[in-house]
């Protein structure tokens, strides 16, 4: 799922600023929200596939 996402971003502009959103937004709000586990793994390693760090 991850590597298709990443796939669909390097492709899209509008999916890879989505994904660099949401990158931002686990990273930053991980501890007050509850995410999925399955988010939580996926957009990381989209966003590592397309080659953008967390910060």
């Amino acid at each position: 799922m991850a590597t298709d996402l990443a796939k669909q971003a390097e492709s899209n502009p509008t999916v890879m600023g989505k994904l660099v959103g949401w990158g931002k937004t686990m990273a930053n709000k991980a501890s007050e929200t509850t995410v999925s586990e399955a988010a939580k793994a996926i957009v990381p390693l989209a966003l590592k596939l397309v080659g953008i760090p967390l910060p």
